[in-house]
């Protein structure tokens, strides 16, 4: 792993932007933790008044009710800056986390994994958080919560990591001049399925199952 002090961050809002919405759950990690080893995560009471939109609470599964464990938002925030102090931070489409956060953390330095998965797996069709962990063999949870989201992007960080050493990318000076580049053009689309098994498919109607990594259901349809 590229030795450099780093903490993983994930933050949920009520929002897109902090013009629309507030801090909702924030989730932090660092890189060499233990897989099993549970992130850091709290979620943050909302200003009086503000209640979390129905469709938050639908992608997330985070109700009002469970806001009554809720610590204040500067409390939560004084805890990661505490913990970010002296590191980089890495979050998975950065700039979400970065519009909410910059103001508390304005000498902060950020490194974005879909950034780097876009140089790194450019023949990926989709780099989000779900499609990038879905094709290292984690199947994230339907809610989207902070927890879940960092171990995500841990998984992501330390699978990317043989391919910036294949690029001579060993320290952070390595990595910012990676990101300054432009990313390649995604190459031409082909079937991950050895051809030999998708020939073999039967040719009538039926019922078949898209299988994760893991194992685990995906997707059920009919052809």
């Amino acid at each position: 792993m590229i030795p450099i002090p780093a903490l993983l961050v994930d933050l949920q809002a009520t929002g897109a932007s902090p013009a629309h919405g507030h801090p909702l759950e924030l989730a932090w990690a660092l890189p060499d933790a233990k897989p099993d080893a549970p992130p850091t995560a709290h979620l943050l009471a909302l200003p009086e008044g503000i209640q979390i939109p129905r469709p938050i609470q639908r992608l997330t599964g985070i109700t009002a009710e469970l806001l009554a464990d809720a610590l204040p938002a500067a409390q939560v925030i004084d805890a990661l800056r505490h913990a970010a102090r002296g590191r980089v931070l890495v979050a998975h489409w950065a700039r979400y986390e970065q519009a909410f956060l910059t103001a508390h953390l304005p000498d902060a330095e950020w490194i974005c994994t879909y950034e780097l998965a876009r140089r790194l797996l450019p023949d990926l069709p989709r780099r989000g958080l779900r499609a990038v962990a879905g094709f290292l063999g984690l199947a994230l949870p339907e809610h989207k919560r902070a927890a879940g989201h960092v171990q995500a992007t841990a998984l992501i960080w330390r699978a990317l990591q043989p391919h910036l050493a294949a690029r001579g990318v060993t320290d952070l000076a390595g990595l910012r001049a990676l990101l300054a580049e432009a990313p390649p053009k995604p190459g031409k689309a082909r079937y991950r399925l050895p051809a030999k098994v998708r020939l073999a498919l039967p040719e009538g109607p039926g019922v078949y199952r898209m299988l994760g990594k893991g194992g685990e259901v995906l997707y059920v349809g009919k052809a």
